[in-house]
């Protein structure tokens, strides 16, 4: 892997979707601080440039804080920012266009702050503002469940866009947050294509017609996505990539990306890998089907984790990409629409 690393040092690599923005607020709770150095060491190895770090989201891997209220929003954020400045020699939290250039040109790693579930804001947009001020520039309207703005992609009989949440996209768009429809449901995702008016991502979502998930995007919904301007992050989650997901492979992640391209393009695919490594234990004890020594079951053998995406950059060399249409992939076109939407303060 070192040789590998030597190899592609230069490549610019965007993660689009990590949730180890809770583990640094956990392991803060845990009396455990600075993990984020832990996390950058990671992140070198696999030669990654800049993250999202969501907040939010997967709560029920972390018992020990309660996601859904605003004030545990607020805290994560805080720490995450505070973790940041210990290590800011190193790093660079993106609030601006200023910021995404300095991190193209510079070695530091920048991170994004992306809200993973928009419930926590509640009724009150006032704190919307409250958490851009703070620094957050992306945004997922739900996770999987219903909130007072829409739909999640798992609730039963899903409706579009509520009242609140159309004002909820306006708004968006006018403080040059980031619009994220990774866990929409399709009724609440051609609502939001309605009343956005900026490009739009899915940070971490694959292709329903690869793999009938009903976290996966649909035909429709990826051209539409592309139609804005928009990118899709792929997903490396195995239950995203095939539906016998034990047997999931690199092969498997390039077959959404191949399948994509060819829908709509170089321009509108990215990676959006949703490890969760430092995590499987808690993710074993919710699926009791899998065994520890079925970890492998998560992800694909060989892309794990942060460090192993250096194997997937091999594999697209490999597969007869150019080097500037892998370079788009990895990190260029999630740029673009960075830039594009978030504004200077």
């Amino acid at each position: 892997m070192v040789k590998c690393m030597d190899k592609l040092k230069n490549w610019f690599i965007v993660d689009a979707h990590s949730d180890y923005g809770l583990k640094i607020y956990s392991d803060y709770l845990n009396k455990k601080e600075n993990s984020l150095k832990e996390h950058l060491n990671s992140l070198r190895i696999g030669n990654i440039r800049l993250e999202a770090l969501t907040i939010g989201g997967d709560f029920d891997l972390f018992p020990n804080m309660n996601i859904r209220e605003y004030k545990t929003i607020d805290n994560v954020i805080k720490c995450i920012i505070s973790e940041i400045k210990v290590n800011s020699s190193e790093t660079l939290l993106i609030k601006n266009e200023g910021d995404l250039k300095e991190i193209l040109k510079s070695k530091k790693v920048g991170f994004i702050l992306a809200l993973e579930g928009a419930g926590p804001i509640g009724k009150n947009l006032s704190n919307l503002f409250k958490l851009r001020k703070l620094g957050l520039r992306s945004l997922m309207l739900t996770h999987n469940e219903k909130n007072q703005f829409a739909d999640g992609c798992m609730v039963k009989e899903p409706k579009g866009l509520t009242k609140l949440g159309k004002t909820l996209i306006e708004e968006l768009n006018n403080l040059g947050i980031i619009i994220d429809v990774s866990h929409l449901s399709e009724p609440s995702f051609w609502d939001l294509l309605k009343t956005c008016e900026k490009p739009i991502i899915a940070s971490h979502s694959n292709s329903k017609t690869i793999c009938n998930h009903p976290r996966n995007l649909t035909d429709e919904q990826i051209e539409a996505i592309a139609n804005t301007g928009g990118v899709i992050g792929i997903n490396f989650f195995s239950k995203f990539l095939r539906q016998d997901f034990h047997k999931s492979s690199i092969n498997d992640v390039l077959k959404h990306i191949n399948y994509m391209i060819d829908l709509v393009g170089i321009d509108h695919v990215g990676l959006g890998p949703d490890f969760l490594d430092y995590c499987i234990e808690d993710l074993l004890k919710l699926n009791p089907q899998l065994s520890v020594s079925n970890k492998k079951q998560f992800f694909p053998e060989g892309l794990e984790n942060v460090e192993s995406i250096p194997r997937l950059v091999i594999s697209l060399k490999e597969s007869n990409f150019s080097n500037r249409d892998i370079e788009k992939i990895l990190g260029l076109n999630f740029i673009r629409v960075y830039e594009k939407i978030i504004r200077e303060n």
